[in-house]
């Protein structure tokens, strides 16, 4: 907020009407200088965009996960950078996601470079920085395969769950070693699992458990 101010000696109806165009010049001028401050599209770098969005992110969130959005801004800015606001195409971080895929990525590490773009654009649109729907319309997350390599499983004999169990019991981890447990006797996912509610999910006269 702004405020402007004149003061006259005396009061009267002509006073009153010069203070009135001199204030108004005073709020034009205000005016003027708040709205050339703000940077529009045609000179603002997508890193001008990404820093805006990020002071702004830490406002919100732990320090922890501000960090963890810092570095994968950082990362998208030494591909995407210097690019205008206006020269932006949503090419750029479609290619961007697709060589990130290419190179062995991760989906779920993949996934948090494509989820801190969306947040980086939403923020821009939200602020009428970028104008250009498509780029998040059309900003494609690369499609993985769903068939499971079994390379990439790992399987635990009995004798080594049986280790893992007693290691958990005796680093006073027990309820973790009782999640453990469940989950090898009825295949739960861990997200089924913690989502129970033994009151109502859990009948322990028939000895058998709702998933729902």
């Amino acid at each position: 907020k702004k405020t402007v101010s004149i003061t006259y000696n005396k009061h009267t109806r002509k006073t009153e009407q010069e203070a009135l165009l001199i204030l108004q010049k005073k709020i034009d001028k205000k005016m003027s200088e708040a709205t050339n401050r703000v940077p529009s599209a045609k000179n603002m770098t997508f890193k001008e965009l990404s820093k805006r969005w990020l002071e702004e992110y830490a406002t919100t969130y732990k320090e922890s996960t501000v960090s963890s959005r810092k570095s994968l801004a950082n990362q998208i800015e030494r591909r995407i950078g210097n690019v205008l606001l206006d020269k932006l195409d949503v090419s750029m971080f479609n290619n961007y996601l697709l060589d990130l895929k290419q190179r062995g990525l991760k989906e779920n590490t993949l996934n948090t470079h494509y989820s801190t773009i969306r947040l980086i654009l939403k923020f821009g649109r939200s602020y009428c920085f970028i104008s250009d729907h498509k780029l998040l319309s059309e900003l494609i997350f690369p499609k993985y395969s769903t068939i499971q390599n079994d390379d990439d499983v790992t399987y635990l004999e009995r004798d080594e769950l049986t280790t893992i169990i007693k290691q958990l019991e005796n680093n006073g981890h027990h309820e973790i070693a009782r999640l453990c447990l469940i989950q090898t006797y009825t295949g739960l996912r861990i997200g089924e699992l913690v989502g129970i509610d033994y009151e109502r999910q859990i009948d322990f006269e028939n000895n058998s458990i709702l998933i729902d």
